[in-house]
């Protein structure tokens, strides 16, 4: 089996359409196994892949040979020296903690823990016994699979639904128009996430002024358009408050070496049960804040707004802003 170096981001495994990227962290690792296992039936696994590469303490790789619902664990190496935390045992497999989905339940035994019950030294001690025949394994998943999510398909708020024989798991294919009103917003969201470089970000905001900018990364706004002081964020009242995420302050790269630059966005909240008038932030004479979402009116997609007016935040929703030029055409980029 051919195995790439593959990336440290995102962790978990990631499906690409081609082959699998899988990722995890560990500081104190000296080696990371992944183990593949024919199905959530198998005793054991078929094949051990030593991680390929280690980037700022996350080990991964890439396989093209796995396919989504590929069963797998991890069989981590390291010290074992419990009397100061360090308890690395390659005898267990261990679950993915950043596993989509798991392919067979907990299955409770001796074996499954470190340490050797009913033993002296109790926790101090080590049990080596392979638990591979009862450890929870994870899964690959699509993530072209859909879950329901989209559809308002809550399975009566049941987390175990796997565990039922009756229909609380059903897909109802035939959607309701409340249904097809929830799918077109989600397909929305999906949308202006993947064309707004800024909600895209490999790295975490600075929340100062960079290079000279007098406008920071990320800002925070009260109502009153001022932006949230120290006095604001302990208020136990507060409720509502808008972020400023700026589109030209990015300092990221594009795989051609490019600097990647977007929209400059405008995030409103309100958690009351009330409307809010929001003040909108200052932004230059030639531009205008145009809205891309709003929670509560879907008329108000693209409707342009000058610097400083009220917008009427309606009860418990969120609204999503971006700055266009005052002559641009108002549609979605």
């Amino acid at each position: 089996m051919k195995i790439r170096p593959g990336n440290s981001y995102p962790l978990g495994a990631t499906w690409d359409g081609v082959g699998f990227n899988f990722a995890i962290f560990s500081e104190h690792a000296t080696r990371v196994e992944l183990c593949l296992f024919d199905s959530a039936e198998s005793t054991t696994e078929t094949q051990r892949v030593a991680s390929p590469e280690k980037t700022n303490q996350v080990w991964h790789g890439y396989l093209t040979d796995p396919r989504p619902g590929q069963s797998y664990g991890y069989r981590v190496h390291g010290p074992s020296e419990p009397a100061i935390g360090q308890r690395f045992n390659p005898s267990k497999i261990v679950l993915d903690p950043y596993a989509k989905a798991i392919s067979r339940t907990l299955r409770w035994g001796p074996g499954m823990f470190g340490d050797k019950i009913g033993d002296p030294s109790e926790d101090m001690s080590v049990d080596n016994r392979n638990n591979a025949v009862v450890a929870p394994l994870a899964a690959v998943v699509d993530p072209a699979f859909t879950w329901g999510d989209e559809i308002g398909r809550s399975q009566r708020g049941n987390n175990h639904a796997d565990c039922q024989d009756n229909d609380i798991s059903w897909f109802q294919w035939e959607l309701s128009p409340d249904q097809k009103e929830l799918l077109a917003f989600a397909q929305r969201v999906v949308r202006i996430r993947r064309q707004q470089p800024v909600l895209q970000r490999r790295h975490f905001f600075n929340g100062r002024k960079i290079r000279g900018s007098d406008v920071k990364d990320i800002s925070f706004f009260e109502p009153s358009g001022s932006e949230m002081t120290d006095h604001a964020w302990n208020a136990d009242f507060v409720r509502c408050l808008g972020i400023r995420l700026a589109g030209d302050l990015l300092q990221e790269m594009n795989e051609h070496g490019d600097p990647v630059v977007g929209d400059t966005l405008f995030l409103m909240l309100n958690a009351h049960h009330d409307r809010i008038p929001f003040k909108l932030p200052a932004v230059r004479p030639d531009q205008r804040w145009q809205c891309l979402m709003d929670t509560a009116d879907p008329e108000c997609e693209s409707r342009v707004l000058r610097m400083g007016v009220r917008f009427e935040l309606k009860a418990r929703s969120l609204v999503l802003l971006r700055v266009v030029k005052e002559n641009r055409e108002a549609k979605d980029s």
